[in-house]
């Protein structure tokens, strides 16, 4: 019966199920729980391999219906399947979880901001040092343009402190402040403090960053009230303008001050808010780090306050306007320091005046006596240089007590007095007598120290202009020869000579010297007529004839080899007397003169030389003789 029905029990089942679903479950129901059961420890393959494709089917079923109790069963399965999948394919889990790692953070901050600083507080330090051990390049990228402008700005700030310190440390207004601080008793610090800090807060204002937008603001009441909202709008406007017209693209720098008239407007940026104080005066470098200091702890402590402010007061801590009002009372802290440093010591300053008077007056009065006294010295030393008979000597000149002194010795006493009155033309336009203690040392003479003084006269004698002269020494005599321009240097000679200790007598041979006039006159072929530019020749001879009174002029007139010697012969002597009466134009006395002419070339001019050379008028320099007198 069973091999009967067993190949239509299913059609049989299949049909019961359509018209009674229920009673087909109810009747089955007992069944199949031990059926599977048993099916599973028989045949767990099977039985797998059945329910596999439509495992998914089923939970998906059972948590549309139960969605809870399918989690509480799961839930303590999740915790070691996350676990042994990160450990079996972890760079599966890292791809599956980085589309949302990013939202899952933001998520987190947003339900609870500290937990996640909390988190990586921690790991941040470490983090950083190993990224620049790893990529230095990209830390320093990174930080260029925050580290650069933050160096920068401490930097400009100190380097300028310095600056003004080293400028006032030597100065008058340095040395004042020192000696000020002695007397009243304090610091120099502080007193510089003291004569810095006058300036006067007006308003403190604190705005939002991004959106212009006043947090929190600290005015005078007395004073007239600046408009917060159009302040900062306009200080926003200028901070972005600044930012993103004149900053260079790469620079990460922020506007520090506006200045206008006596007054400005320091800003300070951090965080999500800049500071902006309105102060009149010159600020200082306390007021400064206090402005920062309040400025940083706002930024710390309320930072997520004014991160997230929209405009409404409400939001932000009441802290923040007493922290504000604080960089108001600066000012009242400043009349207090004032009124805390003790007067001047007016007494004292006068005594110490009248000391240092007492000292620097005299001490100056001192000084410039010296240096006056110095100069007559060093000017009666250069005279007496200048004299060659006394620069020799070893003479000195001392000022002491109103009089100079004049010390050495002299050989004679023609040169000791001579030194003397040198000495008194220096010392007489300052009323100072001149004291003179030089002696006049007769040695025994030595022949040939009496030669050598004589020989060092001669060489001095020498740089007269036009003497040239020897002398011998013998037996106390001396003998000059050579030549002079003037008679008068002959006896001038002979009286230096005599001066000599030693020299008992002088005997004189010099002689005039000389004198030739090297110009020429030159004139055309055949002409005897002068030309205008020896005018000035003509004028130069009479100065020299007027110098030398004795001399007379002879006047040779020159022809050219060519032509007839009696007409030459003529011509010749036409030219000397063109000569002679352009001289005596000029003042020459016609007398003085003589003329001639020769139809021969003149000294000096060969027979190959241009023909021009030749046609001229030479001069020659003579002494008249007692007959032409």
């Amino acid at each position: 019966m069973a091999d009967a029905i067993a190949p239509i029990i299913d059609i049989i089942i299949t049909k019961k199920t359509e018209q009674d679903q229920q009673a087909i479950t109810s009747s089955l129901a007992p069944l199949l729980a031990p059926s599977i059961e048993a099916q599973i420890k028989q045949e767990p393959q099977a039985m797998a391999d059945a329910i596999a494709p439509i495992i998914d089917i089923i939970i998906t079923k059972k948590t549309e219906q139960d969605q809870q109790s399918v989690s509480e069963v799961l839930a303590p399965l999740l915790p070691v399947a996350i676990s042994s999948a990160i450990q079996n394919y972890p760079q599966e889990i890292a791809k599956a979880l980085a589309p949302e790692m990013g939202a899952a953070i933001r998520e987190q901050i947003r339900i609870d901001p500290r937990q996640i600083s909390q988190a990586l507080a921690p790991e941040m330090g470490r983090a950083i040092k190993d990224q620049i051990t790893l990529e230095p390049n990209s830390i320093v990228d990174a930080l260029y343009p925050v580290m650069g402008s933050t160096i920068s700005k401490y930097m400009t700030q100190e380097i300028r402190e310095i600056n003004d310190k080293i400028s006032e440390t030597f100065s008058f207004k340095g040395i004042r402040r020192k000696i000020q601080a002695i007397f009243q008793g304090v610091s120099e610090a502080e007193l510089i403090i003291s004569e810095v800090m006058i300036f006067t807060v007006q308003a403190v204002f604190l705005i939002h960053k991004e959106s212009g937008l006043v947090i929190s603001e600290v005015q005078h009441s007395r004073q007239d009230r600046l408009e917060s909202e159009m302040l900062a709008g306009m200080l926003t406007a200028i901070r972005s303008f600044v930012n993103d017209c004149i900053a260079q693209s790469g620079d990460f720098s922020e506007l520090n001050e506006i200045e206008y008239g006596d007054s400005k407007i320091i800003l300070e940026v951090a965080g999500y808010c800049y500071l902006a104080v309105v102060i009149r005066g010159q600020t200082n470098k306390s007021f400064i780090k206090e402005l920062r200091k309040i400025l940083s702890k706002i930024v710390i402590d309320y930072g997520k306050y004014i991160k997230i402010f929209a405009g409404d007061p409400d939001t932000i801590p009441a802290s923040i306007q007493l922290l504000l009002k604080s960089l108001m009372d600066i000012e009242n802290v400043q009349e207090n320091q004032k009124l805390q440093i003790s007067k001047p010591p007016t007494a004292l300053l006068i005594v110490c005046g009248l000391i240092l008077s007492l000292i620097f007056i005299p001490w100056g009065i001192y000084q410039y006596y010296s240096r006056l006294y110095r100069g007559i010295e060093a000017r009666t030393r250069e005279a007496w240089s200048n004299i060659p008979e006394l620069a020799i000597y070893r003479i000195g000149a001392k000022v002491k007590r109103g009089s100079l002194i004049l010390t050495g010795q002299l050989p004679n006493q023609n040169l000791r007095n001579r030194a003397a009155k040198i000495a008194k033309k220096q010392a007489s336009p300052y009323n100072l007598e001149v004291h003179n203690q030089i002696t006049a040392v007769r040695r025994p003479q030595d022949a040939s120290e009496i030669s050598d003084e004589v020989d060092r006269l001669t060489r001095v004698l020498n740089q007269m202009e036009g003497v040239s002269i020897s002398t011998e020494y013998g037996e106390g005599r001396v003998t000059v020869k050579g030549t002079v321009m003037d008679m008068a240097d002959s006896q001038i000679i002979i009286r230096k000579i005599e001066q000599v200790p030693g020299v008992k007598s002088v005997i004189s041979t010099t002689k005039l010297s000389p004198l030739k006039l090297k110009t020429r006159i030159y004139f055309d072929l055949g002409s005897a007529k002068l030309h205008p530019v020896y005018i000035d020749a003509m004028a130069q001879i009479q100065e020299f004839l007027t110098q030398y009174p004795q001399k007379h002029l002879r006047i040779i007139g020159h022809t050219d080899r060519t032509g007839n010697p009696n007409i030459n012969e003529q011509l010749a002597l036409e030219r000397s007397y063109t000569v002679r009466d352009a001289l005596v134009k000029q003042g020459v006395d016609a007398r003085r003169l003589e003329v001639t002419g020769q139809t021969n070339s003149p000294q000096g001019v060969e027979y190959n030389q241009p023909l021009l050379l030749s046609r001229c008028v030479t001069f020659d320099l003579f002494e008249p003789s007692e007959k032409d007198n």
